[in-house]
Parts: C-alpha cells; structure tokens; sequence
C-alpha cells in the first residue's frame, strides 16, 4: 500500500487545480527514489539542529517533531521541485522549511522561549515585533471582555538557556540561505518567507489567545488584521521562492527574486489570490486541530471555526472577491459549517485561482514561467490537503 506521502505525491501530480502543473511523464519511481534520499539526508541535518534547539525537551518530543517535520518539507520540496536532482541543495531548502515548521509549530503549542526566540530573531532585523491586539474603548463604556483579559503569558528572560538555545537554532537560516541560493535571492528570502512569516506566526499566536473571548465587537475592530495576519502568513511568493532559488543556482538566467518583488500584478496575485486560497485549503483540512480537540495543541485561528460575518467580509475583501453572487455564495458555504459548504468554496478558490492566474498579462507568464510552474505545484499540494487523509486514499486507490 502506498506511504501517505506517494498518496500527495501522485494526487498532486494529477492537478486538480490547474491541469498543467507538471508537463513530464508520471515517473513516480524516479521521485519516490529520490524523495527518499532527500528524507534520509534532511533528518541527517535537521536532527542535530532540533537536539540543541530544544534542550529542555524530552527525547519523545524530539523524536515526533522530526519525524513529523521531516516527512512534510521533504514532501514539499520534492513535489515542487520535480526537475531537480540537486540533492545537496534540497536538503538545505527541507532544513529550511524545517526551521519554518519547528518555529511555527512550538509557539502553536505554547513554547513560550521559542516565542521569545521569535522575537529577538525579528529584533535583530529591525522588524517590530506584533503587538495584538491595539484595546480600543469608547468613553463612558466599559471595557469588553477580551480587553480585560490579558493577552500576555509568562514568558522566560531573554537570556535564559532555552531562549538561546532557540534563536541559535532560527539563525541557521541565513546561514543555509546563503548555500541554497545566489548572493542577489538570499536578502529576499530572509525576509520573504523567513522573517515574514514569523511575524505574523506570532500575530496569530496572540489572536488565538484571545480567541475565547472575542465577541461582535472585537470582530467589528480587528477582523481586517485578522485577516492580513492569517492570509500573509501563507507566504507563497516566499515558499516558491526558496525553491525557484535553487532553480536559478542552475539557470542563473532566469529572472531574479528581486525583479518579480517589482511586478505589482503578480504580488496582488500571490499575496491575496493564491494566499487567500491555500489559507483556505489550509483551514478546511485543519478544523479539528485548530479547535483544540488534539491534545497538546491549543485552539488557533481559524476562519471556519469563527464564521464571523465581518470576519467573512474582511476575508474576501482581501482576497479581491467582489461580486455579489461569489460573496453571498463564498459566505453561505463559510457559515453552513458542512462538508458540502467546504467543497462549495475550495471550488470557488480552485477557479478563482484559475481565472486570476489566466488573466497575468502575456509577457508576466512568459517572463516567469518557471516561478509560476513552481507556484502550480505549491498550490496543488496546498489543495490535496484540504480534501483530507481519507479522501486522499481513495482518489489513490482509483488513479491506481
């Protein structure tokens, strides 16, 4: 029976979203084979970096995390990066996405030194640190409830052992930047997806926090910063980038990650289009995780989970939906809280993603046609894992 992770790969190379996202022969062998290699050398590096960052941890936890982590970014980079047989580089660009991951993943489950290690990584890049929320109190109203509550935890000292520990581990990532990449990509890439995506990590972290309290009128105040945090936290321009990097080490021809920053058609397109939609792939196969029905992961933000309606209009806003039909449409399948009202708008992003990618004018899609190739691929991996672990069997099973 196939691993989970030959089920992503041959479900995503089936493109349901776009039908083109790989043009080569299915040769799955070949990059199974090779998908296996690229896990064996990511834990080889990704092991020792998880052992002294995270000291104070029991054996267990270490154990599960890389495993965990390791099965994901090699999944990731593999199904991307299909032309590449650079070993070598994959494996620095897994321990990246690795570094992302673990980061991510132990402020989610309340590791208070890695949020502080967070913030004295943005610190030393002169990136403000988010304060969530701003309390906003009308005169002569007494305060709601979440303004009462406070948002911030016991957190440890700047010096203490785990913090350092932490930020010694997050460093490596422009250490590793600087060999994955062309001196020119490697200032973008710190800063989209690295340091970006944790600054808004650490917005949502403080959101989830005040989650059970947030009533219709902390809705009315913060859903747009909600919803920025949420859907630029995705990082896509950044994600794809740490791979088409590794594309340019080859063909250092193609357009640099610099010049694509510039073309304002196609940020919109990934920072709201293609973010907005793999936030909502994303929060459709996470529902139960992210209400907190798993032990030892906290509730998090998560738009199904709090159909809001200003929350609702602030998404779609943002991800540039504006006719009515799509909105009432786009609305009435986030509040239904079915099955059939997630397919109902993952469909609705899967051709929203089609017609926005379709209408980049001519010479942006010939420009950047290896970027965008890679952003496909990122996108389909992004929409097999809304549709679920049993899904994702029996699509295999029937493809096979």
């Amino acid at each position: 029976m196939p691993t989970k992770l030959q089920q992503l790969l041959r479900a995503c190379w089936r493109s349901p979203v776009f039908g083109d996202s790989y043009a080569l022969p299915c040769a799955y062998e070949r990059i199974e084979r090779r998908m296996a290699t690229l896990a064996r050398a990511c834990a080889t590096s990704f092991t020792p970096i998880v052992l002294r960052g995270l000291p104070d941890l029991p054996l267990s936890t270490h154990v599960a995390l890389i495993r965990e982590t390791v099965l994901r970014v090699t999944g990731l980079c593999s199904i991307i990066a299909v032309e590449s047989n650079d070993v070598e580089r994959l494996t620095t660009a897994s321990v990246c996405f690795g570094l992302l991951s673990l980061g991510d993943t132990c402020i989610d489950r309340g590791d208070g030194a890695m949020e502080v290690a967070l913030r004295l990584l943005l610190k030393e890049h002169a990136i403000s640190p988010p304060d969530w929320p701003g309390v906003r109190v009308e005169h002569g109203r007494p305060a709601p409830a979440w303004a009462r509550t406070s948002t911030g935890v016991p957190l440890p000292a700047a010096g203490a052992a785990a913090v350092q520990a932490r930020l010694a581990a997050l460093l490596q990532i422009s250490t590793r930047l600087a060999s994955l990449c062309r001196r020119e990509d490697a200032p973008v890439l710190l800063h989209m997806p690295c340091l970006g995506f944790f600054k808004h990590s650490l917005a949502l972290r403080q959101l989830s926090r005040l989650l059970p309290h947030a009533d219709e009128r902390f809705w009315q105040q913060h859903a747009e910063a909600c919803v920025v945090h949420s859907v630029l936290n995705i990082q896509t321009f950044g994600d794809v980038g740490l791979i088409y990097a590794l594309y340019r080490q080859a063909h250092p021809e193609l357009p640099r990650l610099a010049a694509i920053v510039q073309d304002a058609l196609l940020m919109r397109f990934l920072n709201r289009t293609a973010n907005a939609a793999v936030r909502v792939f994303d929060d459709v196969g996470d529902q139960a995780i992210d209400a907190g029905t798993v032990a030892g992961r906290p509730p998090h933000f998560n738009l199904f989970n709090h159909p809001a309606p200003e929350l609702i209009r602030a998404f779609l806003h943002f991800a540039d939906i504006t006719d009515r039909a799509s909105i009432a449409q786009a609305t009435e399948a986030i509040r239904s809280n079915t099955r059939q009202g997630d397919a109902a708008i993952v469909q609705l992003f899967v051709d929203l993603l089609r017609q926005r990618q379709a209408e980049l004018p001519e010479t942006t899609r010939q420009r950047y046609s290896t970027f965008l190739m890679l952003l496909k691929r990122f996108i389909e991996s992004g929409y097999v894992n809304s549709i679920g672990d049993q899904a994702l069997s029996s699509n295999t099973e029937a493809a096979a």
